[in-house]
């Protein structure tokens, strides 16, 4: 409806005077945007809630690649936009018709926008904005089961559980299983190159759970981040570097420490594991006094 009544005012006003009206409807619109509900879509009440997804993009290069494809198709669309709005009426007079039937054609394109927001707030509202691309209630109730029991099943390793996540996201679809201990060979070799307590290589994944429980005995984490992951080797090798921050039990300082581990896969499980962290972080925390 803007191009008619653009056109009519400059016309008859001038595009000075024009411009004044636009500016003063812009200004109109900002009590009704600060109006605007954050509850905008309609919920079934019998619909599951839809669960939070682990983002695919995991790692920070990732996410800087993601950003820039989206501000790169972003300034894409609004010059063509942009373009669309400035030369429209004069390409369509350039090729052979009169101003005002320029003018309305060109108008059809803001009727079509404008029809197209009013079926999303008529019908979409009661469409949830992630339906399409959450799973189902039932995927949600069957997700929930399966974390339960594998909660369960590795209870007794629930100190450690954020590492475990960050080292599971971190291998993606490369692996088979859902936890760690899930995507660990029977015969792994696991190193560490560090000497603080801890074997210097542990072999087999039976042994790995037993060094792992007296891990989660004198260390309980909060959180791991900080992911970085590097692939080679047709993904059979990857490197991953993290944070962990948590808390030494036996005197309550704090445990923050950085880590490499070097990964490698075979037949879809970790074959070899080598691990190098801060050993001076690791070793201030270990010899805090108690708080």
């Amino acid at each position: 409806m803007f191009w008619p009544l653009g056109h009519l005012l400059s016309a008859q006003f001038g595009w000075r005077y024009a411009l004044f009206w636009y500016a003063a409807i812009a200004v109109t619109t900002i009590p009704l945007n600060c109006f605007i509900s954050d509850k905008s879509y309609w919920v079934w009440p019998d619909r599951a809630p839809i669960r939070s997804t682990q983002p695919l993009a995991s790692t920070r290069r990732d996410v800087l690649i993601c950003g820039i494809i989206y501000a790169l198709a972003t300034t894409g669309a609004n010059c063509l936009n942009a373009g669309m709005s400035a030369h429209m009426i004069p390409v369509l007079i350039g090729l052979g018709l009169g101003v005002s039937t320029a003018v309305w054609i060109t108008t059809m394109r803001g009727i079509g926008q404008s029809a197209a927001r009013l079926c999303e707030i008529m019908f979409g509202r009661r469409v949830d904005p992630l339906e399409w691309v959450a799973p189902s209630p039932a995927d949600n109730q069957a997700e929930i089961l399966r974390s339960k029991k594998m909660l369960d099943k590795y209870s007794a390793y629930v100190g450690a559980e954020p590492y475990f996540t960050l080292v599971r996201q971190a291998l993606g679809e490369l692996v088979d299983g859902e936890h760690f201990f899930d995507v660990v060979a029977g015969d792994i070799s696991y190193e560490v190159r560090y000497d603080l307590g801890w074997p210097l290589v542990v072999r087999g994944r039976a042994e790995l759970m037993n060094q792992f429980q007296g891990y989660v005995g004198s260390i309980r984490l909060r959180s791991a981040d900080g992911l970085i992951v590097n692939k080679a080797d047709n993904g059979r090798v990857v490197v991953i570097e993290y944070d962990v921050h948590g808390t030494i039990l036996a005197t309550g300082a704090s445990y923050e420490n950085r880590f490499c581990s070097i990964i490698e896969l075979e037949n879809r499980k970790i074959a070899r594991w080598r691990d190098y962290m801060d050993s001076h972080a690791a070793w201030t925390a270990l010899t805090a006094k108690k708080n």
